[in-house]
């Protein structure tokens, strides 16, 4: 397991497996409680903009 502190670092973490060693690198994006409480206000502007 890897924790980042931005989604932004995560090519420089995987790009040097997949080109090294031809990897297969899945990467599985967890939110905190913290994380989805900052994305409410996001979130609700797209249930608004696209659920109807």
């Amino acid at each position: 397991m890897v924790n980042f502190d931005h989604p932004s670092q995560i090519p420089a973490f995987a790009e040097p497996w997949f080109l090294a060693f031809k990897a297969d690198v899945q990467i599985h994006p967890v939110m905190t409680m913290q994380d989805l409480q900052k994305a409410g206000p996001a979130i609700e502007k797209a249930v608004k903009e696209y659920a109807s």
